[in-house]
């Protein structure tokens, strides 16, 4: 006999998600077309929360049968400003699926997985029905992982900028770096970003 379960979905709208995977298409659009046809997969009769999961994990729906509300509310999800936590995604997830008495089903992960190599999951937290719907990640991406602007304490006219770049690709990347002020150029550089490191 068929018992009805209730999965949690976890879709990524990260900072990262809004990186191209192609001219076309965003990494968010990739998740949300993957998570659509799973959750078209499932038996009607089978609940899903979607979550978004990005620094803090954020219920978008309530466990819902009703697959034409969870599909608006997974093309509504975009990109946000912030890195993605998958622990605390995991944790909230489990937590959601005990709290709700019904068989559990799957934890289901939509999304690229970049995270800082601090919030990766330690050994034994995973969610024990983990499926994974990862996105293609472009082989060529530059990111900004941290930006400060501050006075100079000696010279109240001077602007002292601090910039952390990361290259996520596979080949070593020149980044061309331009300070504006008014649409006016006022200072610029290089950096040479060996793959995966920081500068």
């Amino acid at each position: 006999i068929w018992s009805a379960r209730d999965h949690v979905l976890l879709l990524d709208p990260s900072a990262w998600t809004a990186a191209r995977a192609t001219p076309q298409r965003r990494l968010i659009d990739e998740a949300k077309i993957h998570s659509i046809r799973w959750l078209r997969a499932l038996p009607a009769s089978d609940r899903v929360m979607l979550v978004r999961a990005d620094s803090l994990p954020t219920p978008a729906t309530v466990f819902e049968t009703n697959r034409t509300a969870l599909e608006q509310a997974i093309l509504q999800s975009q990109p946000g400003s912030s890195s993605l936590n998958l622990q605390a995604a995991f944790d909230f997830a489990r937590r959601m699926q005990r709290q709700h008495g019904r068989a559990s089903g799957e934890v289901v992960f939509a999304g690229a997985g970049r995270t800082n190599r601090n919030d990766l999951p330690l050994e034994g937290t995973l969610p024990p029905s983990l499926r994974l719907l990862p996105v293609e990640v472009p082989n060529r991406n530059v990111g900004i992982r941290r930006f400060q602007l501050r006075r100079s304490p000696r010279d109240p006219q001077l602007w002292e900028v601090f910039l952390a770049v990361r290259n996520y690709g596979r080949a070593p990347e020149a980044v061309p770096l331009m300070v504006t002020f008014g649409n006016a150029p006022i200072g610029s550089g290089r950096l040479t970003v060996a793959p995966g490191g920081e500068e």
